[in-house]
């Protein structure tokens, strides 16, 4: 294994709640792992105790099997990439990224070609004399990470990496580091809030809400198989219905919801992703209709908001072909084709 966290805990000094709550979980030697949560769940706390720039209160960090507790951070063969870049603004591009190694005190002949060799990965061959002044934001960023890679840490820390990035450099650039983790097969983690981000490049996501693990598992598992009503309604979009259970079913507005294993008069919460709602004429018979109040177009797809008898909305995602069947203003049945319930 590569990372091992085990029962960690950090509290900071005047705060009655921890920023981190008795967290445990295992990176496997290659992996790259999403840290996703909410402002203030813990995230970027947790990062900076691998990377040993903060002290936990509680708990065990090992990295490749061994305890770094103790270890200072420039021992721990951890790279770190910050949100800002943290370049030298005083030093060239070929010099930042030569920093590390002049510090382990390598043969100058082995620092160019480590330095040249890492341009070349990061795609800046050329750039060695430019100043951080004269880069674009992504040009930047990719300088950051070929001087936290040049001293071959076994460990890559990102810390929201692509925040300071406008949205389709970020794209691009998000795309090209999975590229690079994949080549060097490093094992790699990054804190992110944007959730598109870490579905699309996790290899697992490890879901923190409140300084506790909520879910650490597969970006599909994590989107289509939620372990909690906060991951649910956290990742992606989700509608949420509240009911009581009747003799095994969850009527809401008209909508009925097998949900056996659950008790008559238990509160229950039912979730389900826009593209699980299917439209039909007459798919439950009179009165188990919507409304159609609001149609928008995204390209593929058209994201429509239908107004349930009782005033509420759900969202709905219709394909572009069959989306162009309907209207603002149309009454619709609805099918709910799957959906997930936890107790309210």
């Amino acid at each position: 294994m590569s990372i091992e966290i085990q029962d960690v805990v950090k509290h900071f000094p005047g705060s009655t709640v921890g920023a981190l709550n008795g967290v445990t979980f295992t990176v496997n030697e290659g992996e790259m792992i999403g840290f996703l949560g909410p402002s203030g769940s813990g995230k970027t706390t947790l990062l900076r105790l691998i990377a040993g720039l903060d002290t936990q209160t509680s708990g065990h960090i090992s990295i490749r099997g061994q305890r770094v507790d103790r270890i200072p951070p420039q021992k721990r063969q951890v790279g770190v990439v910050f949100q800002n870049y943290a370049l030298f603004k005083h030093m060239t591009v070929f010099d930042n990224i030569a920093f590390g190694l002049r510090v382990q005190r390598r043969k100058s002949s082995e620092i160019k070609k480590r330095v040249m060799d890492l341009l070349d990965l990061v795609r800046l061959t050329g750039f060695e004399h430019r100043y951080p002044h004269q880069l674009s934001g992504g040009q930047a960023q990719r300088v950051a990470l070929a001087r936290a890679l040049a001293p071959e840490p076994s460990v890559l820390l990102l810390d929201e990496p692509f925040a300071a990035i406008d949205t389709k450099v970020r794209r691009e650039l998000r795309t090209w580091v999975r590229q690079i983790h994949d080549e060097i097969g490093i094992t790699s983690i990054f804190v992110t809030h944007d959730q598109e981000e870490a579905l699309e490049i996790a290899d697992r996501v490890l879901v923190l809400n409140q300084g506790r693990v909520e879910q650490f598992d597969t970006p599909a598992q994590v989107y289509d198989s939620p372990s909690s009503l906060f991951v649910a309604d956290f990742v992606g979009e989700s509608n949420i219905l509240e009911g009581v259970v009747v003799d095994g079913i969850a009527e809401i507005d008209a909508l009925q919801f097998q949900v056996k294993e659950y008790t008559d008069g238990q509160r229950v919460k039912i979730v389900f992703r826009p593209n699980e709602i299917r439209f039909g004429d007459d798919l439950f018979g009179p009165g188990r209709v919507g409304i159609i109040t609001r149609m928008t177009y995204k390209g593929n797809y058209y994201a429509v908001e239908v107004r349930l008898p009782s005033g509420r909305h759900l969202q709905a995602y219709l394909d572009r072909n069959l989306g162009q069947q309907y209207e603002i203003g149309q009454s619709v049945s609805l099918n709910i084709v799957d959906f997930k319930v936890f107790q309210a």
